[in-house]
């Protein structure tokens, strides 16, 4: 026939030609291949063709055995003939695979136009959140029912168009790498079953950022005197290079420089900081003092003698070639007698 179908009241109509045909009488489908226990949705199409009044044509259906229509009239339905009507029931797949479905006459014959046995698509991924890292994103979403998979999207613009990032993920969080610090990114995730696609999630958005290392603590080897050599000290921060800069245009990428023989011009604040990847801490930073250079005092009374110094190890020696002594660690001040020709003493500073 070539009747036109009114299809108004139907969403997501089958093609004309589909209404425009039937089977009729007493018959039965069986779709297999299908996943067993798996909700479908089965959509059965009609459309009174024949008759042009309610009551003239009465059928029951069942599906996998469940009467899920009964004494059926397409009209009453539809609420006038030659116009579509689709009754759509969700139906678990039998322990074979299959949906079977079964039209049985009442009233006239039996009759169905078209059948679309559908897996119904997942529903989107809930929560999406996405916290921003250095040079990266990681998301995470609550799972959707029976979804197998998840693809993650990403756009430069709110609302898309989005492209993948990645696809066929089975876990529920994802951590994006690679952006741009200071750029933001939107994203969605869509779940996956059995090949169909939800919609996309609600979007959530992220501003990557450089994460600055903790900052080093600085140290020296105090108390320092002029000539000593100068031990500048990073606490370690795993990952990080380091720089220091002090007083004289000093600088260095060594975590432990050391400046030998130092001048009391060296005295002042030294700073170092970490970087891992670009980003920089905030500074460590130290005073270094530097004392004068330190001189031995000497005091002679009768066969008595007494030696001075602010800071280091009291040393003798018969010769001046050595071999040296220590006399004395840990005082600043050592009286002696006179007990030999000729006697040399020295303070050892580092």
């Amino acid at each position: 026939m070539t009747t036109v179908i009114d299809t108004s009241g139907v969403a997501n109509p089958a093609p004309q030609a589909v209404y425009q045909t039937e089977r009729y009488g007493n018959f039965t489908y069986s779709f297999g291949g299908l996943i067993p226990g798996e909700e479908y949705d089965v959509r059965l199409h009609f459309a009174e063709t024949y008759w042009n009044a309610a009551g003239k044509r009465r059928f029951n259906v069942l599906i996998n055995g469940k009467l899920v229509l009964t004494n059926f009239d397409i009209v009453v339905a539809a609420g006038a003939p030659n116009k579509a009507t689709v009754q759509e029931f969700s139906m678990p797949a039998n322990t074979n695979g299959q949906i079977i479905i079964q039209f049985v006459t009442v009233l006239d014959n039996a009759k169905c136009s078209g059948i679309e046995i559908l897996l119904p698509r997942p529903s989107a991924p809930g929560q999406l959140t996405a916290q921003p890292g250095d040079g990266a994103v990681a998301l995470a979403w609550t799972p959707s029912p029976g979804a197998s998979s998840f693809n993650v999207k990403r756009s430069s613009v709110s609302g898309g168009p989005y492209s993948n990032v990645w696809t066929g993920l089975v876990n529920t969080n994802y951590i994006d790498t690679g952006l741009t610090n200071g750029t933001t990114y939107y994203y969605v995730v869509s779940a996956m079953r059995a090949g169909c696609e939800s919609t996309n999630s609600l979007e959530a958005s992220a501003t990557p950022a450089c994460v600055p290392p903790p900052a080093p603590v600085a140290s020296y080897n105090s108390p320092l005197y002029a000539g000593m050599t100068l031990y500048l000290t990073a606490s370690s921060v795993p990952g990080a290079s380091y720089v220091w800069t002090g007083p004289n245009g000093f600088i260095s990428t060594n975590q432990n420089p050391v400046i030998q023989q130092v001048g009391e011009d060296a005295a002042g604040q030294y700073s170092v900081v970490a970087i891992i990847n670009g980003c920089v801490s905030e500074p460590g930073i130290i005073h270094v003092v530097i004392h004068p250079p330190v001189r031995l005092s000497f005091q002679f009374a009768a066969n008595r003698f007494v030696l001075d110094w602010p800071f280091g190890t009291l040393l003798t020696a018969s010769n001046i070639a050595g071999p040296w002594y220590t006399v004395e660690e840990t005082l600043r001040s050592y009286t002696g007698t006179v007990s030999a020709p000729q006697q040399f003493f020295r303070v050892k500073l580092q």
